[in-house]
């Protein structure tokens, strides 16, 4: 968005939705751009792989920092 809140890409008026999702306890919610998964020449298998090897890092190193 740009200062002013206009989208940018010149994409024009777009509608913005909100929403409400209750999170319980142990829940993960994962927020990415396409950046992270696509390459160009590569397949999307290797970047979603890529992603999938970052979340299972991530969520460990905080399992085991609630573990102590």
């Amino acid at each position: 968005m740009s200062e002013d809140g206009s989208p940018i890409h010149g994409l024009g008026e777009v509608p913005r939705v909100s929403a409400h999702y209750p999170f319980r306890a142990g829940d993960v919610l994962l927020l990415y751009t396409d950046g992270l998964v696509e390459r160009r020449g590569e397949s999307i298998d290797v970047g979603l792989r890529r992603l999938q090897a970052a979340v299972d890092e991530t969520c460990a190193m905080f399992a085991k920092l609630l573990r102590g």
